[in-house]
């Protein structure tokens, strides 16, 4: 169950948890810093190449476990990561969420 207005509420597709968020960034050096800064993240692995997103990502973890992942393109107009940057700038860009039946999620 994710939180709703009420309280915890039941989640349509059985999601249970938020296992991470990716943030596009366009620039990976100043997200790390302002990540940092702005809310005590640090590093928590090295960096690693997606070749799906055509990015860089740095995963970060928040004090609740839940995985921060920053994404920034290879090329800056290249890849959804890039697309998505080009059209909204730095944010959120992919949830991840936890279910127990994924299958069953999936149907």
């Amino acid at each position: 169950m994710l939180a709703g207005a009420t309280g915890l509420a039941p989640h349509p597709l059985g999601a249970r948890t938020v296992e991470a968020i990716v943030i596009a960034v366009q620039s990976m050096a100043s997200g790390i810093t302002t990540y940092q800064e702005l809310f005590g993240l640090t590093p928590a692995g090295d960096q690693s190449e997606d070749t799906m997103l055509q990015a860089r990502l740095q995963p970060m973890r928040l004090p609740s476990g839940t995985r921060v992942v920053l994404a920034s393109p290879n090329a800056p107009e290249v890849g959804p990561v890039a697309a998505v940057l080009a059209e909204r700038g730095d944010g959120l860009f992919a949830v991840t969420l936890g279910v127990d039946d994924l299958p069953g999620a999936v149907r």
